[in-house]
């Protein structure tokens, strides 16, 4: 037997947590970054172009702290 889940993720934001507001992409503890639709304070664009672009943004800070 074959069981399919279906899982919905809904993303709403406050307008205190967006823009300059957002999460940082490195976060407190050493060694901990993060990326996506939430996340970096640079970011822009709207849906897979937002996560994308963090995501990238967030590489290059990976790349120039080592």
């Amino acid at each position: 037997m074959i069981k399919t889940f279906l899982f919905l993720r809904c993303l709403a934001l406050t307008p205190a947590q967006t823009g300059k507001n957002k999460l940082s992409s490195v976060l407190p503890i050493e060694g901990l970054y993060v990326a996506g639709i939430t996340a970096g304070t640079d970011a822009h664009g709207i849906g897979t172009q937002l996560a994308a672009d963090s995501s990238i943004k967030c590489t290059d800070l990976i790349l120039h702290r080592c």
